[in-house]
C-alpha cells in the first residue's frame, strides 16, 4: 500500500480539522485527491509544492471543501512556479463540465493552464491505473468514488463524499489479481441538515451496521464533522486518520 498524507481530515463545517484532502509523492510527482478551499495553503505551509513539478489532481465533485483552491493551485503552478498539473477526471460530461465551469470562474483555462485525462498509466512506478465510480451525495452535483490499482496487485477505494455505503461495499472485493487492502470513506456522525430529507454524508451508525467488526481494519474514515465523530469511530474499530500537523500522520 502506498503512502497518503492528508493536509486535512475535517467536513466543510469543520476547519478546525481543514478540509479533506490527501497526497502522494514519488520522485518529482505528486497525486493530490481533492483540493479544498484551504488545500493550497496547506500544500503551500507543507513545502509540498517544492518537491515535485508534476501535478496530478483527482477530483471527487465540486463542493467547494473538495475543490474550492484548485483554481489558486493550478495559476501558482502554471504563472509562479511552472510546474504542470494534470486532472484525473472520469468521461463524464455533465461531471467534466461542472468541474471546467468552476475552473473558468477561477480564472484558468483547459488545456492552456491545465491538462486533463482518464487515467494513470505510465505515470507514477506504484500506481498502475485508476478506475471511476458514481457516487450518491446530493441531487445537485455529479460526484465520482476513484479505485487505484496499484503494481503491487493491490487496490484501494477512495470515496469523496457519500450517502450510500452499499454502492462503497461494490468496489471493496479482490477482483483478479488485484487484492482489495483499504477504503476510504466519508463519515459523519450528526445530521448536519435541517431538512430531514437530506442525508449527504456516511453516518457512522450506518458503516457499523453493514461493516461487520472483522473487517472495519480494511476501512479508514475521513471527512469528520468534529472531534467526537473521530474518537467514536476508532472504538468502533474503524482505521482514523489525522491531518500533517496534528502529528506526522501516514497510513502504510
Amino acid at each position: 500500500m502506498i503512502k497518503l498524507k492528508f493536509t486535512g481530515v475535517g467536513s466543510a463545517f469543520n476547519p478546525t480539522l481543514y478540509n479533506t484532502s490527501c497526497y502522494y509523492t514519488e520522485a518529482n510527482k505528486m497525486l493530490l485527491i481533492d483540493c479544498g478551499a484551504d488545500t493550497f495553503r496547506r500544500l503551500h505551509e507543507l513545502c509540498v509544492l517544492d518537491r515535485v513539478s508534476d501535478i496530478y489532481v483527482c477530483i471527487t465533485h465540486t463542493h467547494q471543501d473538495h475543490i474550492g483552491s484548485l483554481g489558486t493551485l493550478i495559476a501558482y503552478c502554471s504563472f509562479v512556479s511552472n510546474k504542470k498539473v494534470t486532472l484525473i477526471l472520469d468521461t463524464d460530461d455533465v461531471y467534466r463540465q461542472q468541474i471546467f465551469d468552476t475552473l473558468s470562474l477561477a480564472g484558468v483555462r483547459k488545456d492552456i493552464d491545465y491538462n486533463v485525462q482518464n487515467h494513470l498509466k505510465d505515470t507514477f512506478t506504484s500506481i498502475f491505473n485508476v478506475s471511476f465510480f458514481n457516487v450518491s451525495h446530493n441531487s445537485f452535483l455529479k460526484s465520482k468514488g476513484y479505485v487505484f490499482y496499484l503494481n503491487s496487485n493491490e487496490k484501494f477505494i477512495y470515496s469523496g463524499d457519500s450517502n450510500d455505503i452499499q454502492t462503497i461495499l461494490h468496489h471493496c472485493h479482490d477482483v483478479g489479481r488485484y487484492k482489495f487492502v483499504q477504503a476510504f470513506i466519508d463519515c459523519n456522525i450528526d445530521k448536519i441538515s435541517k431538512y430531514n430529507d437530506m442525508k449527504p454524508h456516511e453516518y457512522l451508525s450506518d458503516l457499523t451496521k453493514f461493516i461487520p467488526k472483522n473487517r472495519r481494519k480494511l476501512f479508514t474514515t475521513m471527512h469528520y464533522d468534529n472531534y467526537k465523530c473521530r474518537t467514536k469511530a476508532s472504538e468502533y474499530g474503524f482505521n482514523i486518520v489525522y491531518h500533517c500537523t496534528e502529528f506526522e500522520s501516514t497510513l502504510e
